[in-house]
């Protein structure tokens, strides 16, 4: 600011004396816009550095938080593996008549509910693996539909599926690959509300695959949109946040990307952009 600030002051004395205009101006001149350069120069390099500095401490951050959830849930996962099993033995034993029948599934149902928070916490912290191997695409597409179809019916939302063109394999981790796609499928059709239609599509681009996951739900908060694939944030109630975030990490383990495309009302597509997965259309 101080070098702008001799620049414009130093330049209607130029242009205001041409005439008398010498070498020793115009030395001066390239001597303020050089000063000019430096600064902004100076100040952009200065900015980047914080930039970098705060995304370090960010990540060690979460860094931290993440080890430090790992222990937990690896602590929590033997117990609540243990009260989840000798709870299901004792329901078998009970009618759906007596009282203690309908506690006992709460019960079941929250054990299971904290089970699942807890695989996902150990899968967000432990360095992910896969195993690409020689799957087909669409099949890929068809098994995830039928896992979610019983949760779709539940919320009276239609699934339906547009394959891949033509029966195509690819080399990609299957269980991995729907494990993200199981997901983004069960938050489309939570999105939905009541009523709605989710669709599944697979498509061919130049560099690979693109699967996307297309709701007609009211969209996604303005208020998270920003920071939905950070861990730990969420749009719904008792949501822990990780959803996305390994849904995320599971398709840049396949050197891919997952991106979304959302309006107010108008429902929302996320699209996990594969291009590590060369599609071909010969069997394994």
């Amino acid at each position: 600011m101080t070098a702008l600030g001799a620049a414009l002051f130093y330049l209607p004395s130029i242009t205001g004396n041409l005439d008398t205009f010498k070498a020793h101006d115009l030395g001066n001149v390239l001597q303020v816009i050089l000063f000019f350069v430096v600064g902004l120069l100076t100040g952009w390099l200065r900015d980047r550095e914080l930039r970098q500095q705060r995304l370090r401490e960010q990540e060690s951050e979460l860094a931290a938080m993440g080890a430090a959830a790992a222990c937990i849930a690896h602590d929590f996962k033997a117990p609540l593996v243990a009260i989840g099993g000798f709870v299901r033995l004792v329901r078998k034993t009970i009618s759906d008549n007596e009282a203690a029948a309908a506690k006992l599934d709460i019960v079941i149902q929250q054990t299971q509910r904290l089970e699942d928070m807890v695989a996902d916490i150990l899968v967000f912290a432990r360095p992910l693996k896969i195993t690409r191997r020689r799957n087909s695409l669409n099949t890929l597409l068809s098994n995830t539909a039928l896992l979610c179809a019983e949760k779709a019916e539940s919320f009276n939302v239609e699934l339906r599926l547009e394959y891949f063109r033509e029966e195509s394999y690819g080399d990609f981790d299957f269980d991995r690959l729907q494990q993200a796609l199981i997901n983004l499928i069960g938050n489309a059709i939570e999105a939905c509300g009541k009523t709605g239609e989710v669709t599944v599509r697979g498509r061919h681009y130049s560099n690979g695959v693109l699967i996307e996951v297309e709701d007609t739900g009211a969209g996604i908060p303005a208020a998270i949109k920003e920071r939905m694939f950070k861990p730990f944030v969420s749009g719904k109630e008792k949501g822990t946040g990780l959803g996305l975030p390994i849904v995320q990490k599971i398709v840049a383990a396949h050197g891919g990307t997952l991106t979304y495309c959302s309006a107010e009302h108008s429902g929302t597509i996320f699209t996990l952009m594969l291009p590590g997965v060369d599609p071909a259309p010969e069997k394994p």
